[in-house]
This record gives C-alpha cells, structure tokens and sequence, in this order.
C-alpha cells in the first residue's frame, strides 16, 4: 500500500533517488477540474503517477490518464513542475521525495471511468470541498 506523507515530523527519511511523476490537469467547459481517488489512498489527487525508466514524459502522461481513467489524452500546455522536499512517498521499503511535472490535458478519446486504480472520480468546481493530495511547495 501506498503511504503519502506531507510536512508531518514523523515522516520516514527518503531512502531511494528522487521520483518524478507526471500529472494532467483536464478542465471541462463548466471549469470543473477532474480528480480521483486511488484505491489505495482516501485523498482526492490530480491523476498521474511515476514515469517508467523507458518512457517519456508525453508517454507516461498518456498512459497514467489510460490506467486510471480510461480515457486518451493530450497535453495542451506545461503548468508548472512543483516539488516540495516534505513530500514523501512510502510502498514497502521504499521511500521517495517527489517532483511532479504537470500539465494542462485535453481529453481526445474515451469516457471516464473506474479502474483497478481509481476508486472514484470527481470534476470539482471553485467552492467544491475535498481533501487533497498537494505537493506544490
């Protein structure tokens, strides 16, 4: 299971490299944006996740979109890379800090749906309340 650590004095030290992940931002015409759910995490995150050794970073954005939502998707626009060294990220043994590198995604294929990922999704709008899963620093 995945532990997600943020800016709490009893965080496990990274004990791996640093770990990107690439992560899209999908807008609907009502300016809702899209979240989800992991199946292994009760926080609500951008969808995304870590770039395999062998793959790009357009590849890894097309496929984290496919695996969790099952949607195809293209990026529009860079927004921003954010890291923030009290981010930390646990499976097993493994501990990483980790950088996201995050783009503004538009959906070309596919409707949303649940995954072996996803527990749930979420188009949220300005106003909407939800516990999220923030690593901008």
């Amino acid at each position: 299971m995945l532990q997600i650590y943020y800016h709490n004095s009893k965080d496990p030290r990274p004990n791996q490299p640093i770990l990107p992940s690439v992560h899209g931002v999908v807008i609907n015409e009502s300016n809702a944006i899209l979240l989800h759910r992991r199946e292994d995490s009760p926080l609500w995150a951008i969808p995304g996740g870590k770039i395999k050794i062998d793959e790009s970073v357009e590849r890894c954005l097309k496929r984290e979109m496919r695996e969790e939502l099952g949607i195809e998707v293209s990026a529009k626009r860079l927004l921003g890379i954010y890291s923030d060294p009290f981010y930390i990220i646990a499976s097993s043994k493994q501990v990483h800090r980790v950088f996201l590198i995050v783009f503004l995604s538009v959906i070309k294929k596919g409707k949303l749906k649940l995954t072996n990922e996803t527990a749930e999704y979420r188009k949220i709008k300005k106003g909407d309340t939800v516990l999220v899963h923030a690593a901008a620093g």
